[in-house]
């Protein structure tokens, strides 16, 4: 029994070296490795090797034994020769797969190895590819089945692998199907930024217009260093050149807008000043000084923004021949921007992006109140994102501004990575790992691996730039579902009063007047409005606590005081929420 364990061991071990000589010979695809699998099954006596690679392709074909005489291509002819059976077969999405198998007693294989159970490490290696495979003796049953593409659960950080049931309930490990909740290392980053594909958002190209000249030149050179790696989407360049000339005039009047609303503050300030001088009696000469004083701070601060703006733009002209930014541009991109879709695959793509949009499915339902077929426009971008990498089948770093959580997994208020719905749908279709980062942690990834210097400030600028422009900026950090939570708890604990004077309040540009919250909840007259907020504020503070909406969120409803002290004059919903407020009102008529 001694020497039928040893001659089996040497057989499986001689088994092994050629399967993963053949797959690191003829399957290797830069970056990933391949996965060794051994089951031992007790009840069939079956001993299992699988061997899986990261290519796709054409499958292996055994030699003839005429060319036994050559040095090289003898390896299949050998697991033949040691093997019950052997074969090949596509491992899902895309690729082969090789099966052999021997009807022996069983063995225990290595220390961890145990009758009935698995045993091998699994390397990164693209989803698809092919698969060599142990199977049973012939003539007897395989396992009942194959796991599909539609049925895994495909992670950022493994394959998943075409086993059947037993062998998929026991060889899988703690990301195999979390994949997206792994976080990236250097030298995952590393990987990508030398042998995936980069692709920039509409966004990042257009915020180039947004940035100061040293800023931008220093995210234009991480771009050019990424070299053949970078890889524009044709949805993309779509979106940039509808954007750039209406990006361009926002930019312009930027500083003009600021001064306004920095007018608009003043006011404000003024009005709260003279709200507390009443209050506490201040005398009128002091209450004047005070105003003088706050009146002059925002003169010099929009007597400044006007002269940086004037200053910033004065080179930049919606003429393409003149314009710097455009003149950086198109050597960058040269050779690296994709093809259209053809028509038929346009119309398809258009359907399904927005069957995702009424079914909130990512990406791009967050941006549902474009008109038309704008709210497909992610998906458009996603959609040849997902072809050009299984083309290639490689890794994705997504580089883009947006934030919101239609492409990001979110945590505690916090961007984590990407939704894990796109990571599987990147394996499905054979890409790699999906990986997503802003301008700003691009540049600081990049800038290291790549090695190039950034001056002084760029990231901060940058920084900048994004916190303007961010979803959780505009919405001054809430989302559509947690403005929805929101409503949903007041609703439960019968104030549904408070979401309808909120629904109202956005609908007339942010503020209800006393009479018309007298109205809608059909209070008495002579009511007191003492504490209408309370609720809201409550359940805010447990939508914090729960990590729902950051701390950093504003204030949904506010009293609002015309006159100094007594009864509110009516009630507010901030500026940044009126939006995402009515927003949530069409999808509810609708």
């Amino acid at each position: 029994m001694d020497r039928l364990r040893t001659a089996l061991t040497q057989r499986a071990e001689q088994i092994v070296a050629e399967l993963a000589a053949n797959a690191a010979l003829h399957g290797r695809v830069q970056g990933r490795d391949f996965r060794l699998a051994l089951t031992l099954d007790t009840t069939t006596g079956l001993l299992r090797i699988a061997v899986t690679d990261a290519k796709g392709g054409q499958l292996p074909v055994a030699p003839t034994d005429s060319a036994t005489g050559s040095e090289t291509g003898r390896s299949l002819l050998m697991v033949g020769a040691l093997a019950d059976h052997w074969g090949t077969e596509p491992h899902p999405p895309a690729g082969r797969q090789d099966r052999l198998g021997r009807g022996e007693p069983p063995v225990q294989l290595t220390r961890d190895a145990r009758p009935g159970q698995q045993t091998g490490k699994s390397s990164p290696f693209a989803s698809g590819g092919r698969l060599r495979r142990a199977t049973v003796p012939t003539g007897e049953r395989e396992g009942d089945g194959t796991v599909r593409p539609s049925d895994a659960a495909y992670g950022d950080g493994g394959g998943a692998v075409a086993e059947d049931a037993m062998a998929g309930a026991d060889n899988r490990g703690l990301f195999d199907d979390f994949g997206a909740f792994r976080t990236p290392t250097t030298d995952d980053f590393t990987s990508v930024l030398t042998h995936g594909l980069v692709a920039p958002d509409a966004n990042v190209l257009l915020n180039l217009y947004r940035y100061t000249e040293q800023a931008r030149g220093d995210l234009l050179r991480a771009l050019g260093a990424v070299e053949d790696r970078l890889w524009v989407p044709h949805q993309v360049l779509v979106e940039f050149w509808r954007n750039r000339e209406s990006t361009l005039s926002d930019a312009r009047s930027s500083g003009a807008q600021a001064a306004e609303d920095m007018a608009g503050h003043a006011d404000q300030a003024e009005r709260t000043l003279r709200t507390w001088a009443n209050r506490v009696a201040l005398p009128e000469e002091e209450t004047d000084r005070l105003r003088d004083q706050l009146n002059e701070v925002f003169d010099d601060v929009q007597d400044a923004i006007v002269k940086v703006g004037e200053g910033e733009w004065q080179n930049i002209t919606h003429d393409t021949s003149t314009d710097p930014v455009i003149a950086e541009l198109e050597p960058a991109l040269d050779g690296r921007a994709g093809a259209p879709l053809s028509p038929q695959d346009h119309d398809k793509a258009i359907a399904e992006g927005m069957r995702r949009v009424e079914k909130r499915l990512p990406p791009g339902y967050m941006d549902k109140t474009k008109e038309g077929v704008g709210a497909a426009a992610d998906y458009l971008v996603w959609e040849q994102i997902l072809q050009e990498a299984g083309r290639r089948q490689c890794d994705v770093l997504f580089v883009t501004a947006d934030v919101k959580e239609d492409w990001w997994r979110k945590e505690q208020g916090f961007n984590r990575g990407p939704r894990p719905e796109l990571t599987e749908e990147l394996r499905t279709r054979g890409g790699g790992r999906l990986f997503m980062l802003t301008p700003k942690r691009f540049l600081e990834v990049a800038a290291p691996i790549l090695e190039f210097g950034l001056r002084e400030g760029s990231v901060e600028d940058i920084e900048r730039v994004e916190r303007i422009g961010t979803d959780d900026g505009t919405y001054g950090g809430w989302t559509t579902d947690a403005l929805q939570e929101l409503f949903d708890r007041l609703t439960y604990e019968n104030y549904e009063d408070r979401v309808a004077v909120i629904k109202y309040a956005a609908e007339k540009g942010g503020v209800a007047d006393a009479k018309s919250v007298y109205d809608i909840c059909h209070y008495p007259e002579g009511r007191s409005l003492r504490g209408f907020t309370k609720p809201v504020t409550r359940i805010t503070g447990l939508l914090r606590n729960l990590g729902k909406i950051p701390e950093s969120a504003v204030q949904v409803l506010k009293a609002e005081y015309d006159a100094g002290p007594g009864p509110a004059s009516g009630f507010s919903v901030h500026p940044l929420l009126v939006p995402l407020v009515n927003e949530l009102g069409d999808e509810d008529e609708s």
